[in-house]
């Protein structure tokens, strides 16, 4: 299982890692590798790959707490992440969390979008839209 993290749209205005997928797709790895992240895939990418996964690591959802060695299962069409750790090694993980050296997009027009952004589960629109709708 590949995690990659830290690249939802709250942190970096949600790049593609169309490399990363085009990787996995090589004899030697297609079919028994498997990549999950807070990102966005393009579509030509295939195989056993999770995307958009909120709450995003950024904000310390569950592939922030991910250590290498863990196995970790997930369902596409139920849309759950399961960590193979005790629920007490998790909430473990959660009280050391932080975020570490990761910088938020700082210039330009990525910037303004990370400061606004709502998460993937949400389409990725403004924060105000979302309040504004409710």
């Amino acid at each position: 299982m590949i995690v990659l993290r830290y690249l939802g749209p709250v942190v970096s205005g949600i790049t593609e890692v169309l490399i990363a997928s085009a990787a996995l797709a090589v004899p030697e790895l297609d079919g028994k590798v498997a990549m999950i992240s807070d990102t966005r895939v393009s579509g030509v990418s295939h195989g056993a790959i999770g995307v958009h996964c909120s709450p995003e690591a950024i904000v310390g959802g569950p592939i922030a707490l991910v250590e290498d060695g863990d196995e970790i299962t997930f369902d596409l069409l139920q849309g759950s992440i399961i960590i193979g750790v005790s629920d007490e090694e998790l909430v473990r993980r959660r009280s050391h969390w932080s975020r570490g050296v990761v910088q938020l997009t700082r210039h330009g027009y990525l910037a303004d979008f990370c400061a606004i952004v709502a998460q993937a589960n949400h389409g990725c629109v403004s924060k105000a839209f979302l309040t504004s709708c409710k």
